[in-house]
């Protein structure tokens, strides 16, 4: 059930994520790839982090 809950969220993140990487290779036109990177990373991040946080959270909700 966790797995249904959290699947809506990735997809949206990573659709958020995918709008700004558009709008930064735009904004630079490819000449600091270097700093996409970084900001993919960090988004992975916090998917990685928040997964827990939630299943966390689920679980002191049904508590």
């Amino acid at each position: 059930m966790t797995t249904f809950i959290l699947s809506p969220m990735q997809v949206l993140l990573v659709l958020g994520a995918l709008v700004l990487a558009s709008l930064i290779f735009r904004a630079m036109k490819l000449r600091s790839l270097l700093v996409v990177a970084v900001v993919a990373l960090a988004v992975l991040f916090l998917v990685k982090f928040q997964v827990p946080v939630v299943q966390f959270f689920t679980v002191f909700a049904h508590r």
